[in-house]
């Protein structure tokens, strides 16, 4: 009894607002003044679900973020691609959004910087339509509704370890003091079995979690390559889990790992812990830092390359972070 009034307490005071709770007393924005996420989303009606407000100059968690006219992180571009030049599309959550870095900072922006002050053949342009809390079946509808008229050459989707799941303020509150539940034995069961706890926290958005969930916009995500005829680049932050890996292995994408690099880099500066190093934005938030996504798109960049969409013979070897 004391262990389930335990986790009683602390599911209640660790849940917060939902999201059409915080949309639906989101205060104006000031250009350059602060944000908070919730200020800065608005609800789609689609598989989506929610979006960036576009047109936004604001400092979100410290740091300058711009939100386009389209409503993706960085200066506005045309749709129409220019001539003679590779347009990357990224699609991801808030690791490829930059959450905690400036503007071009984010890996993508690294990435597109670098190729393009190396004086390839033809120009190189980035499209980052990633949304911090995404999962993998909204960033491909983010595709589909929006990101095809960029007409890319290759997409890149940055998987994250919570990319099977829905961001936790689209889940609605625990009730404590409903009895005909067991917080304490759906938490050991959530430890136990994921997949059929992501199941149960879907009842709201049918089709949105879990592997069936992400299988099934990966095959999406193929047939829209074939289609369109773009590459499919996976990017796994840390850790790539063995049957995601089966599913994109298995379509055909193109596989990168950034924790052969990060790793590297820790050992050569003595590092034992990600969360609170130098690749980390602190202590409390592993997100990573400037350095972070400069070692990402080392990874990112060396992958191309491995998979024949560089040009070996314009392109410098990449360099070590330092």
């Amino acid at each position: 009894m004391a262990l389930e009034g335990g986790v009683r307490l602390y599911e209640g005071l660790t849940a917060g607002p939902t999201f059409e709770a915080v949309s639906a007393r989101r205060a104006p924005l000031v250009t350059g003044g602060k944000a908070n996420l919730g200020q800065m989303l608005r609800p789609t009606g689609d598989r989506r679900i929610y979006e960036f407000v576009p047109d936004l100059d604001v400092n979100f968690t410290g740091r300058h973020v711009v939100i386009n006219a389209d409503g993706f992180r960085g200066p506005s571009r045309p749709t129409a691609k220019p001539v003679g030049t590779t347009r990357i599309l990224g699609l991801g959550d808030s690791v490829m959004f930059g959450w905690g870095v400036d503007e071009g900072e984010d890996y993508l922006s690294v990435l597109a910087a670098r190729l393009n002050a190396r004086g390839t053949s033809g120009a190189w342009d980035v499209v980052n339509t990633a949304v911090p809390g995404y999962n993998t079946v909204m960033e491909v509808e983010t595709l589909a509704k929006k990101g095809l008229a960029y007409a890319p050459d290759i997409v890149v989707v940055g998987y994250c370890v919570n990319d099977l799941e829905l961001p936790p303020f689209l889940n609605d509150p625990p009730d404590p003091w409903n009895w005909r539940r067991s917080f304490l034995k759906d938490f050991v069961a959530s430890r136990l079995h994921p997949e059929a706890a992501r199941q149960r926290e879907s009842d709201r958005y049918p089709g949105m979690v879990g592997l069936a969930a992400f299988t099934r916009a990966a095959q999406d995500l193929k047939e829209l390559s074939r289609q369109r005829g773009f590459r499919v680049v996976v990017l796994f932050f840390w850790s790539a889990p063995p049957e995601i890996k089966r599913v994109v292995e298995d379509l055909g994408f193109d596989l990168v790992y950034t924790r052969t690099a990060m790793q590297e880099y820790m050992d050569r500066e003595g590092i034992q812990e990600l969360r609170g190093s130098k690749l980390a934005l602190n202590s409390r938030d592993s997100h990573p830092s400037e350095i972070g996504h400069a070692l990402m798109a080392d990874s990112l960049e060396q992958g191309l390359r491995h998979a024949g969409l560089l040009h070996e013979s314009t392109i410098a070897p990449v360099q070590p972070v330092k």
